[in-house]
């Protein structure tokens, strides 16, 4: 989860990017 600070742990799969 690099996002997982901007977004939630299950949008972070999507734009985990």
């Amino acid at each position: 989860h690099r996002l997982n600070r901007v977004y939630t742990c299950s949008s972070n799969k999507v734009a985990g990017e």
